[in-house]
């Protein structure tokens, strides 16, 4: 779009929820007609108006791009904190940019080539950090930031990022200050032309985004459904809706037909750039959701912003022990733990459990250690001569700087760096590969705010239970304590047992037929053997395959998609 006198254009990918607020202030500021009711006209009205300031104004999620005409200058600007991608590329004749790396394939000088430091992060983790891609040459818009070029250089402003000042320090007054703000930020959201749903499983987040949706119109709530009990979360969320009154939408999630099909439509959506398994049954159920709904509400980011996960509770346990447990010990125990228990095929099995704790505590950031897919001793039996033998997890630790109290860590780095390089890539992906747009209440600016100013002992309490505030306020709402005092279970998959049947032709054939395919980045051999021991039930190593299997699939496509 243009503005009428033709000095600017804009392309623009997302939603601003505060539209209406900045519409009047550009009208009483500068007198502009508007002539359409599109906030992509806002959001050119008001970057003529007030420059890069814009950007602070703005309560939504948007990648940004616009080119002033008149004085040559090319702007690009991606939401606070990362839900809406930006990609770019400088290269011999200009510079590119795009909402997926796909876009940018064409413009490269010769053949893509992988980031030997980004492909060792991705193996450990499954992603890459918020600003980086696997291929070198192409960068992301960090979060929260603005990159401006003037015909000479490039000027980089960070205008937001989460940022910890706790102020409240009492458990009323923290409920109270959500139950303020909370119904305003998801009927904000729920303003559309199209139908909308809400993304309901048993657990808080969900639960206080379906209340909230329910008082202010009559909407389905879909939920996932597992054949396997433990990953399936179906009785709570029917509890959930009777409670609440709202109409539930089972959706069932196969993951064993076609699921070689699934695995590869979602690789082809992320680029390749991610491997977090949930993401195949997250195709799967936008898929369906979009045959009911073309916008959807979640509850992303409480778990990162309210302290929602365990491993929090962990953290403050290791910085006990540490002192009186030696580490060479605990990494030890760790190891040895991880090559057992072959046949268990749980969610969370106690051996994998202790394993991954025991390796936390042996590592330098034990909260970005319980992050990893393949720790230190896996990753060093798989990596090839040409990826980088780098720490991984510096990225991770680097966002943890700033603060003394480790929840306070925790959160920071979990919310700078593992929310927009993992769960909303994830999330905005795999929805826009359906065309179904998912919108994120507790990231609005009032939400994060407020989290941020919430002592983070008020949000985890001494029980092992994060969102403390969150649970309060569903309680307050009506719901059981059987919702309230639930744990977290996550929307996982039982991918061991995928790794080992739907998906095992996959494997079969790029980790053992074709696995020299995947030298000098990996080691063959190597490689062969964890895909054996995981299929012949030696080892559990469906976490740790599902990396190097996504690897396999994109290189082997990229030349396709190019």
């Amino acid at each position: 779009m243009e503005d009428p006198a033709g000095r600017a254009v804009i392309s623009y990918n997302g939603e601003i929820y505060n539209d209406a607020q900045l519409r009047q202030a550009i009208r009483l500021e500068t007198g502009y007609d508007f002539r359409t009711a599109c906030d992509t006209e806002t959001l050119l009205a008001g970057w003529l108006a007030w420059g890069n300031d814009l950007f602070t104004r703005l309560d939504g999620m948007f990648a940004v791009a616009i080119w002033d005409r008149r004085r040559k200058v090319l702007v690009l600007a991606r939401d606070g904190v990362g839900i809406k991608p930006l990609y770019r590329h400088c290269h011999a004749k200009g510079f590119a940019f795009a909402s997926e790396i796909k876009g940018l394939l064409p413009v490269l000088e010769g053949e893509p080539v992988f980031s030997p430091a980004a492909l060792n992060s991705f193996f450990a983790h499954g992603y890459v950090g918020p600003d980086a891609s696997l291929l070198e040459g192409i960068g992301q818009i960090a979060p929260g930031t603005v990159e401006t070029w003037d015909g000479r250089s490039w000027s980089v402003h960070r205008f937001w990022q989460p940022v910890r000042r706790p102020e409240i320090h009492r458990l009323d007054d923290a409920v109270a200050a959500f139950t303020e703000i909370w119904p305003s930020a998801v009927s904000g959201m729920l303003v559309s032309e199209v139908p909308i749903g809400v993304l309901q499983s048993g657990g808080i987040d969900s639960s206080l985004v379906t209340a909230a949706a329910r008082r202010a119109s009559d909407i389905p709530a879909f939920v996932a459904g597992f054949t396997e009990s433990s990953h399936d979360e179906t009785a709570l969320a029917a509890l959930v809706a009777r409670q609440i009154g709202a109409q539930l939408v089972r959706v069932p999630v196969d993951v064993e037909n076609g699921a070689e099909a699934t695995f590869r439509a979602m690789v082809h959506h992320l680029d390749g750039q991610l491997s977090d398994s949930s993401a195949f049954a997250l195709h799967r159920l936008c898929a369906e959701i979009r045959r009911h709904v073309t916008v959807a509400l979640s509850g992303d980011g409480a778990d990162e912003f309210f302290a929602g996960y365990p491993t929090y509770g962990a953290s403050r346990l290791a910085m006990l022990l540490r002192p009186i447990v030696p580490r060479g010990v605990t990494a030890r125990l760790g190891t040895a733990l991880a090559r057992l228990g072959g046949s268990d095929e749980r969610r969370l099995p106690p051996a994998a459990a202790l394993s991954r704790f025991l390796l936390g505590l042996s590592a330098r950031e034990p909260h970005c250690e319980w992050r990893r897919l393949n720790p230190d001793f896996l990753l060093n039996e798989i990596r090839g001569p040409a990826l980088a033998a780098l720490d991984p997890t510096a990225g991770y630790a680097a966002a943890m700087a700033g603060c003394e109290v480790i929840l306070d860590r925790c959160l920071l780095a979990d919310q700078r760096y593992y929310l927009p390089a993992d769960m909303l890539i994830k999330v905005d992906r795999m929805s826009m590969a359906h065309g179904l747009e998912i919108r994120v209440p507790f990231l609005s600016s009032a939400v994060m705010d407020l989290a941020g100013r919430v002592d983070s002992r008020v949000l985890y309490s001494d029980l092992g239970l994060g969102k403390v505030p969150l649970r309060r306020a569903l309680a307050a709402m009506g719901l059981s304590s059987e919702i309230t005092r639930g744990r977290k279970k996550g929307f996982n998959l039982p991918i061991d047992r995928m790794v080992r049947h739907s998906l095992a032709p996959l494997c079969q054939n790029l980790l053992d037929d074709r696995a020299e395919e995947l030298a000098p980045w990996l080691r063959p051999d190597a490689v062969r053997r964890l895909w054996h021991q995981h299929r012949d039930r030696e080892r559990s190593l469906g976490y740790g395959l599902w990396p190097i299997l996504t690897f396999a699939v994109w290189k082997e496509t990229l030349s396709h998609v190019r």
